[in-house]
């Protein structure tokens, strides 16, 4: 019987993107497939805790990271975990990364700033609302006087 489940290493995770600079490294194969690497950082925050991840994308993901994602953009990553090692200075060095299978945009920055501002218009209507009606004079009605 086997045990072993089709979802057994995914990740969802979801944060804001650090910056709109990434590293973006592309490759050529012999078999006219092109690829293209690009890592961001993300940024999220677990009670007082901030974290920062740092995502691998590939091709498709990392063109669409490329045109739609902007700097401070909540974005959610459902992907897979990949472990490695590589050597450096005669020593093995271990690594996890963070794979992207799927990259979804869940509020860009713009459209938070949108809700600040309009979170502030509504604020000021209710202050406003405290307020009784008064007269107010008009310049006509100063004038006959």
């Amino acid at each position: 019987m086997n045990m072993r489940r089709e979802d057994n290493n995914t990740i969802v995770i979801s944060g804001n993107v650090v910056n709109d600079e990434y590293y973006v490294k592309e490759f050529k194969s012999n078999k006219d497939t092109d690829g293209k690497l690009l890592k961001l950082k993300l940024h999220n925050t677990s009670g007082n805790k901030h974290n920062y991840f740092d995502i691998a994308l590939w091709n498709a993901n990392a063109q669409f990271i490329l045109k739609k994602v902007k700097k401070d953009d909540l974005i959610e990553i459902i992907g897979h975990l990949e472990s490695g090692s590589y050597s450096k200075d005669n020593e093995k060095v271990y690594f996890l990364s963070i794979v992207a299978d799927r990259v979804k945009i869940i509020k860009t920055a713009f459209e938070d700033e949108l809700d600040e501002k309009r979170a502030i218009v509504a604020q000021a209507y209710s202050n406003a609302s405290k307020y009784k009606e008064v007269d107010i004079p008009t310049a006509e009605s100063l004038i006959e006087d």
